[in-house]
């Protein structure tokens, strides 16, 4: 199945419903003339180019990127009644995506636009403690790049630039 969201045209497995590729369309919306204008608040997306690298990492389960995901869901998401209001399930599943946003948050969740944005901001506070994790550990990024490569995901850091991009301190 394919499925337009933002400026990406993704293919989703119509079982699970992961995203299996994408590739970039053309903007109907493109503004040609310049005093249109579009009206109300622009989307946020914030690209995420560590997405191949938490891939290979959630295969491994390590016990550092549970406690990111489940500190992120209970910080940005927050508790009602001794439960958080967001799965974990849920913001991993999103940070395992090349984008971050409403439009590509939950889908066939059947959640509401707050719950959506909910996890998208979730998603995004897990993705810079991710980053700095890797930051101060730099053979777990070096493991974590070797396994994307030869786990089938090498094409999407090459793509994306995480190889010639260093998350480590210098």
């Amino acid at each position: 199945m394919n499925k337009i969201i933002g400026e990406h045209t993704y293919l989703i497995d119509d079982v699970t419903g992961d995203i299996l590729g994408y590739a970039a369309t053309p903007d109907k919306n493109e503004v040609t003339d310049t005093t249109q204008r579009r009206r109300g608040r622009p989307t946020k997306a914030t690209p995420n180019p560590l997405y191949a690298l938490i891939r290979a990492a959630a295969e491994l389960n390590p016990s550092w990127l549970d406690d990111i995901v489940y500190g992120a869901c209970v910080t940005s998401g927050g508790m009602s009644n001794g439960r958080m209001n967001l799965k974990p399930r849920h913001v991993l599943r999103t940070i395992m995506q090349p984008e971050i946003g409403v439009s590509t948050v939950g889908y066939g969740l059947g959640a509401s636009e707050r719950t959506k944005q909910k996890i998208a901001k979730a998603a995004r506070h897990a993705l810079g403690a991710i980053t700095l994790y890797l930051e101060r550990h730099p053979e777990t990024y070096d493991r974590l790049t070797m396994l994307a490569i030869t786990g089938g995901y090498g094409d999407d850091c090459f793509a994306l630039g995480v190889l010639e991009t260093s998350y480590k301190s210098s």
